[in-house]
């Protein structure tokens, strides 16, 4: 109203069995001036609610990750309502055919986007954390090796990957590895014959395969080699450095790098082989004794 209208919100209500929501009597004060000004005789409760498309739970989370769905109900229809977001890249729409849901879609970068519904002259504004991937939560989930004894390598270490933070859903989103040649060999892998084994983008990390994130977010990885021909020399060692980008799902243009994630590979006199990568050490013997640790923090 005219005379100075006030609005108010109220989380965690009750829902009333009222269609029209709840009535009750309030005073309001004013901001400046003397005495009370009595208000109408009612107020109505405008209740909303939010819901992720996706998981993790709760479904009713303001941290959300990039290009993230969120469905946002209000209970009575505000079919007058207009609404707006903050950060560039987001939106915000009414669902088909309804006066009382809309859809938020998250943007394709991080930062707090507030998405305010404005109706009568009153505001509600809901705040959303969007969150980018900044890296993994790993777990070893297996290690093989394939020839018999007196073989140099052919093993390889599984895992278990979900983007970090993993409370948030990252369904949106490719990553990718991408492969790139090592620049520290020494020893047995400066020999001609095995500069084929510095490339990675030659060893799984080609340049356009990007992996979708699942719908349950865990996605496989391994690191592996094949045998390394006898006679062994002195060893010798390199490093696969490895970027890893995300992209929105299927775009040509977008990309950013999260995380790098390098593969070291080593190779001693007698033919023990040990790969590092994501903190594990994976180590296998001629005798096909293979073992694996955490590596010690720097």
């Amino acid at each position: 109203p005219s005379s100075g209208a006030r609005h108010f919100t109220v989380y965690n209500s009750i829902r009333s069995s009222s269609a029209s929501g709840t009535v009750f009597t309030v005073t309001f004060t004013p901001d400046e001036g003397a005495g009370a000004m009595s208000a109408a005789a009612s107020v109505t409760f405008v209740e909303w609610e939010t819901r992720t498309a996706e998981k993790p739970l709760p479904r009713n989370r303001k941290k959300i990750g990039l290009r993230e769905w969120v469905f946002v109900k209000f209970n009575p229809l505000l079919g007058n309502a207009n609404a707006t977001t903050l950060m560039r890249g987001s939106t915000i729409a009414r669902c088909k055919g309804s006066a009382s849901s809309w859809v938020y879609h998250a943007p394709t970068s991080n930062g707090t986007d507030n998405v305010t519904f404005s109706f009568d002259d009153c505001a509600l504004t809901i705040p959303f954390v969007v969150c980018e991937p900044v890296g993994y939560e790993v777990a070893l989930t297996n290690i093989t090796y394939y020839e018999g004894a007196g073989v140099s390598g052919d093993f390889k270490m599984l895992f278990s990957l979900k983007l970090v933070p993993t409370d948030v859903s990252f369904r949106a989103l490719d990553i990718q590895e991408e492969g790139l040649v090592a620049t520290n060999a020494t020893g047995y892998f400066l020999n001609p014959a095995y500069t084929n084994l510095l490339d990675h983008a030659k060893h799984g990390a080609e340049q356009s395969k990007w992996i979708e994130v699942a719908g349950d977010q865990v996605m496989g990885d391994e690191a592996g080699c094949a045998s390394f021909p006898y006679p062994w020399d002195g060893g010798g060692s390199f490093t696969w450095p490895i970027p890893n980008y995300y992209r929105i799902r299927n775009s040509k243009t977008f990309f950013r790098k999260f995380c790098d994630t390098d593969q070291v590979f080593e190779l001693d006199a007698d033919g023990t082989v040990r790969i590092k990568k994501f903190g594990y050490v994976g180590e296998c013997h001629t005798n096909r004794v293979v073992t694996y640790r955490m590596e010690a923090q720097q």
